[in-house]
């Protein structure tokens, strides 16, 4: 928690940089439309509609990959435990 001032004005220093840096080669980008990108209170928002439906789902890919790791583990041994059980 202490280190979060610190990271925070990094990444702030990091944006403008990459900001004056695309500026310096022709593609100047106003600011204030990359945070109206951003921004959750505009119903016209699609940023962090699109951003939390990315999210879910990989989190929903990562939960169905595990599965069938899972599954495909457990076929390993089916024929040991039908022999065992005879």
């Amino acid at each position: 928690m202490t280190a979060l001032p610190e990271i925070e004005s990094r990444l702030y220093e990091q944006y403008w940089d990459l900001l004056n840096a695309l500026s310096s080669r022709g593609l100047a980008i106003n600011p204030d439309q990359i945070n109206s990108l951003f921004e959750g209170e505009d119903e016209g928002s699609w940023m962090p509609a699109l951003l939390g439906q990315l999210g879910n789902f990989f989190m929903q890919s990562i939960i169905v990959g595990l599965l069938v790791i899972f599954m495909l583990f457990e076929t390993l041994n089916v024929r040991e435990k039908n022999l065992s059980c005879t």
